[in-house]
């Protein structure tokens, strides 16, 4: 009989990870460029923000490659005040569907565009590609530990932002896994496959406003900093 296997972040250890990652690119980086200069303003704050919003598009977009994935099924959201953007896949989908998914974003908007950034002399677009990396730690230690799994999985989000789900006929309880802890398992009834409906895209009402002072807030700082040009 399959089961419905959770695991769940190790905040703790993705976090560390995160940090780790960066300064593993970031380091060389600064070494060997020197034109590099980083500029943290308002203006790269809301480019952040950009960027992991493409980030989960990415990962939309690499469920619905694969035939058979309802586009439907695919939503989005965004918790500003956790610190969460999130990209789900409502419905079953194979083993080789989610690595895909996963190594989208790492690869189109960190990798490929790092390498135009240095290529370019862009500061900017170094920075927004080497965040990315280090915000992946979580798609790469999920991409590590899944490409181990038998290849029976199947994979589906439910309603929990912080964790993963696995169907499997095989024993997954005693896999190792990178950055996540195992949190039980269930059958995999229609029952326990059923989650909330969400919008197609869900933003949160703190998100709403965090978004709009930071946009002030750019605008301001815009002002301000065309004003003293004039002057």
């Amino acid at each position: 009989m399959k089961k419905l296997y959770k695991f769940k972040l190790d905040l703790v250890f993705l976090n560390i990870g995160s940090i780790v990652l960066f300064l593993i690119c970031f380091i060389p980086v600064i070494i060997f460029n020197k034109d590099f200069i980083i500029n943290f303003d308002f203006n790269l704050v809301v480019l952040l923000i950009l960027w992991m919003g493409l980030h989960e598009l990415l990962h939309g977009i690499g469920f619905g490659i694969f035939k058979g994935v309802n586009k439907n099924n695919i939503k989005y959201g965004i918790q500003l005040e956790s610190g969460i953007f999130y990209c789900m896949c409502k419905q079953k989908i194979s083993k080789t569907n989610i690595l895909v998914s996963l190594m989208f974003p790492f690869t189109f908007i960190g990798v490929v565009t790092l390498i135009l950034g240095l290529i370019f002399k862009n500061s900017s677009l170094i920075m927004l590609s080497l965040v990315n990396i280090a915000g992946a730690i979580g798609d790469l230690a999920m991409f590590i530990s899944i490409l181990l799994m038998p290849k029976n999985i199947e994979y589906i989000d439910l309603d929990d932002t912080t964790g993963f789900f696995l169907i499997s006929s095989s024993d997954l309880s005693k896999c190792r896994l990178i950055g996540f802890k195992y949190d039980g398992c269930v059958d995999a009834s229609e029952e326990n496959l059923k989650s909330k409906e969400r919008d197609k895209i869900t933003v949160t009402k703190p998100s709403y406003i965090i978004l709009f002072i930071l946009l002030g807030l750019n605008i301001l700082s815009n002002i301000i900093t065309l004003i003293t040009n004039l002057v």
